[in-house]
């Protein structure tokens, strides 16, 4: 199975795989066709290779770029073989999502030159690609030590904030938008419960007067989450979960 929202490269990984005798392709959809399909679809599969990058979203609003990571979360209880496909050195929450949905196994893009690449990684994919979490004391500092990330994501897609965010967006402005200050707190008690914790003192210990926290940083946290701040430019960096 392969998942791409991009048909030409759906198809021309569908051809490269079919051209071998080893494998068949039974079917190549975008993330969120195959984000839709039932459990007993999956169970006849013995492979699924995931692009978690949503290339048409690059060009929408607050929308979460990192759609296949939905894909992912659904197979991860089957016997399913599932290998993830990243563009880029993401950001550590993206990082955190992807060791949190649990691919068995995480590849660039550009490790997929050549049909046999990509045949190589189906067949016998390599242990140094297997998904590490990112470290502690990168997370700490961002308040995601503890964080359910993509429940973090979920609870934002389903909230009147879907496809407003934006890294300059203000309180004031979406209110404009339609978007009540009491929604907006109740998001943000949300994604603290998800375990977002930006503060801490030297000696780990949540601060008092801080009982939640503050919109910019939850705006910021979120924008991270959906792959849309501080992406790395180039995808040719080297592989972070080495």
């Amino acid at each position: 199975m392969i998942v791409d929202d991009d048909v030409f490269k759906r198809d021309g990984m569908s051809q490269r795989l079919s051209a071998t005798d080893e494998i068949v392709v039974v079917d190549a959809v975008d993330q969120d066709t195959a984000a839709k399909w039932p459990q007993e679809r999956w169970k006849s599969l013995d492979a699924v290779v995931v692009d978690v990058l949503d290339d048409r979203a690059l060009g929408e609003r607050g929308t979460d770029l990192y759609s296949g990571i939905n894909v992912i979360e659904r197979v991860r209880r089957l016997p399913v073989r599932c290998i993830a496909i990243t563009p880029t050195c993401a950001h550590p929450l993206v990082q955190l999502r992807l060791s949190q949905a649990t691919p068995d196994f995480l590849y660039h893009r550009w490790q997929f030159a050549s049909a046999e690449d990509l045949h190589e990684a189906v067949r016998f994919p390599d242990r140094d690609h297997k998904v590490r979490s990112p470290n502690p004391q990168i997370l700490k500092p961002l308040g995601a030590v503890g964080l359910l990330a993509n429940d973090a994501v979920r609870t934002y897609l389903g909230s009147v904030l879907y496809a407003h965010l934006r890294a300059d967006i203000t309180l004031s402005q979406l209110n404009k938008l339609g978007v009540s200050r009491r929604k907006i707190d109740a998001f943000r008690s949300a994604i603290v419960d998800h375990g977002y914790a930006p503060y801490f003192d030297a000696l780990d210990i949540r601060s008092t007067y801080e009982a939640d926290a503050r919109w910019p940083e939850v705006r910021d946290l979120m924008l991270a989450l959906l792959g849309r701040r501080d992406v790395p430019p180039t995808e040719h960096d080297q592989p972070w979960w080495r």
